[in-house]
């Protein structure tokens, strides 16, 4: 056993090259170098070559790839921040639209209460008006009896409770002073003060007054879906204002009345809608087109919008 003369590594006998390095053993016998060397010397220099051409490419390729990997890096980096960015904005928006929902929520239960409060005494309104309505007409024949003893005690004088001192410095008054006497503290006695309608029906009949109420009142005709309701029988009496309309809504004291215009022209289109807002008589199956006195007011009450819903129907006689 020798050493390699190149790299001194242990070569065995027999072997032609180093297995070491590849370098050329002489032969021991001949000292000539063994056949084929220098074909193996160059392919091995052409592989030494190679490999270096290899190395400096797998460099670059991988310099190329550090790069691309930090420009990605990179482009992921700004993309995870703009994320951040709009995720944050994003729970701001969510924040700001919980914030909203919560105050709409808010007016929304608030209206609620509003309306149901409003409903309410709108009810309670209706009902004190129905009341009023009721004492109203349990006082008529209560007022007609008061008038009746009141006619009949100026028609029998000597049946009133008189308690007189006679002072003989003061004239004797006559029998028709003092039934005159009588006729006016009866008058007083009994007259009862008028409520809010029959003031209102009394001013109405009163042309000169009534030149005041129009002054002060809403004119307004019955809404388009009203008359097409009434046609179909169903929902009450709706009223809309309107400058040149057939009716008047005049307020007296807490209440809302409803009249016929001055401006009213009855006929066989608007007689329907007088049928359904007051209690009409005498009305032939042609529909009358002459004057009418009115009885009692409607009533109505307000609905928003500049709308009036009928409560109560009114009353009046056409005359002729």
């Amino acid at each position: 056993m020798s050493n390699c003369p190149q790299c001194q590594a242990e070569v065995n006998k027999g072997d032609n090259f180093c297995r070491n390095c590849g370098y050329a053993l002489h032969d021991s016998l001949t000292g000539d170098k063994p056949q084929g060397f220098e074909n193996i010397r160059e392919t091995s220099a052409h592989a030494a070559t190679w490999e270096h051409n290899i190395k400096e490419q797998l460099v670059q390729m991988l310099e190329s790839f550090k790069s691309q990997l930090q420009e990605l890096t990179q482009k992921q980096n700004n993309n995870t921040a703009s994320l951040e960015a709009e995720r944050e904005e994003i729970n701001q928006i969510n924040n700001e639209n919980s914030k909203l929902q919560e105050e709409l929520q808010e007016l929304i239960q608030k209206q609620n209460n509003n309306t149901a409060s409003l409903e309410a005494g709108r009810e309670e309104i209706n009902q004190i008006n129905n009341e009023i309505s009721k004492l109203q007409d349990e006082l008529r024949p209560i007022k007609k009896l008061i008038s009746l003893f009141g006619e009949w005690f100026k028609n029998n004088p000597e049946y009133l409770p008189l308690s007189t001192t006679i002072d003989p410095q003061v004239k004797l008054q006559t029998s028709t002073e003092l039934n005159t006497t009588r006729e006016v503290e009866e008058e007083g006695k009994y007259q009862l003060p008028l409520s809010e309608e029959e003031q209102l029906l009394k001013d109405y009949k009163d042309e000169e007054k009534r030149t005041v109420l129009s002054q002060n009142a809403i004119t307004v005709s019955a809404a388009t879906e009203s008359i097409d309701n009434s046609r179909l029988g169903i929902g009450k009496s709706v009223l809309e204002k309107k400058r040149r309309g057939n009716y008047w809504i005049l307020k007296q004291g807490s209440s809302q009345y409803l009249v016929p215009s001055d401006t009213i022209k009855i006929n066989e289109y608007s007689i329907d809608t007088l049928k359904n807002l007051f209690e009409c008589q005498g009305v032939n199956s042609e529909g009358s087109k002459g004057k009418f006195e009115l009885l009692k007011p409607a009533k109505v009450s307000s609905i928003g919008e500049e709308k009036w819903q009928l409560s109560e129907p009114g009353k009046l006689e056409f005359i002729g």
